[in-house]
């Protein structure tokens, strides 16, 4: 006897996109060099530090590769902040994506389920998209900014969130099509 998933196979390819998305955009969100600095100097007046080469959304990391969390004096930008909100909505909304394809192997989900999921995952794709408004942060008007590993890994999840969008509207017309069958065969059963 075989073994059936609760929602088909189709689930397999966004369950893992959603997966792969998830773990880089919080190597993204949580890392230390969002931001890589082509002139180090310019920066050491900001941080206090000297030998500054990367900015993250909490923390910045210097040339010996130690990480700093920012001092609490440090004043925030408004675009800081909002690129901070934008990765608390990426996380919570991509936990959420992921939490339902790990249980879409063992519950049925009706077809509206799969549209909403594919809906949050294009949102989760445009705030993943709006934490690279961090470019625009005052510091970059100091020193000269250009993506660093923790914004290469953030690019990655946007494409991953938006092909997992994609991919998820082919699970949501397999299980509007399963469901349109199973009521046309309920429908015949009724009649007989």
């Amino acid at each position: 006897m075989a073994c059936k998933l609760a929602n088909g196979i189709l689930c397999f390819g966004p369950a893992t996109f959603v997966s792969i998305a998830f773990i880089l955009s919080q190597f993204g969100s949580k890392g230390c060099h969002y931001l890589s600095f082509g002139n180090a100097d310019d920066v050491v007046t900001i941080f206090n530090k000297n030998q500054v080469m990367g900015a993250g959304f909490t923390c910045f990391g210097t040339k010996d590769g130690i990480d700093y969390y920012y001092p609490e004096l440090l004043p925030f930008s408004e675009q800081t902040i909002f690129v901070q909100n934008m990765g608390i909505a990426t996380t919570v909304m991509g936990a959420t994506a992921w939490g339902l394809y790990i249980v879409a192997s063992c519950v049925r989900f009706p077809p509206p389920v799969w549209l909403f999921l594919s809906a949050l995952l294009v949102a989760t794709s445009i705030c993943e998209g709006l934490c690279f408004t961090f470019f625009n942060a005052p510091v970059c008007d100091i020193a000269d900014c250009s993506l660093g590993k923790s914004s290469k890994c953030s690019l990655s999840a946007v494409v991953f969130w938006a092909l997992s969008s994609f991919m998820t509207c082919a699970v949501f017309k397999d299980a509007q099509d399963r469901f349109n069958e199973e009521n046309e065969q309920e429908a015949v059963g009724d009649g007989e």
